[in-house]
C-alpha cells in the first residue's frame, strides 16, 4: 500500500524531507501520532524552512495536549509561509496556550 511505498522511497532516498511529510499523514490515518511526530521532526531537520511540517507537528502536538509545543510550531509556519494565518486563526491554534508570548 501508500505506506510501503512510503517507506520504500525513504530507504532509496532517505533525506527527502517530502515523502516523510507524506508518510506523517498515513501515519496519522493509522491512528500513529507518535510516528506523524517523528516523521515531521524529519522533514523539519531535513528541510528547516518547512512551513507545512511545523504546521502538521504543530497541529498533533495540539491533539496530544501541548499547546506550548503547538504555539511555538504554529508561530513558525507563520513566520515561513504568512498564507497559514488564515488557517492557523480560523482553528484557533493561537489561543489557550499556557504561556502564549
Amino acid at each position: 500500500g501508500a505506506l510501503a511505498d512510503c517507506n520504500k522511497a525513504i530507504e532509496l532516498k532517505p533525506n527527502f524531507a517530502d515523502t516523510y511529510y507524506h508518510r506523517a499523514g498515513l501515519k496519522e490515518i493509522k491512528g500513529d501520532l507518535d510516528g506523524v511526530l517523528a516523521d515531521c521532526n524529519k522533514a523539519i531537520e531535513l528541510k528547516s524552512d518547512y512551513a507545512e511540517a511545523y504546521y502538521y507537528r504543530g497541529w498533533v502536538k495540539r491533539v496530544k495536549g501541548d499547546l506550548n509545543g503547538s504555539h511555538a510550531d504554529f508561530r513558525k509556519a507563520l513566520s515561513l509561509d504568512p498564507k497559514m494565518r488564515e488557517s492557523i486563526e480560523a482553528n484557533g491554534y493561537l489561543t489557550n496556550s499556557v504561556n502564549s508570548k
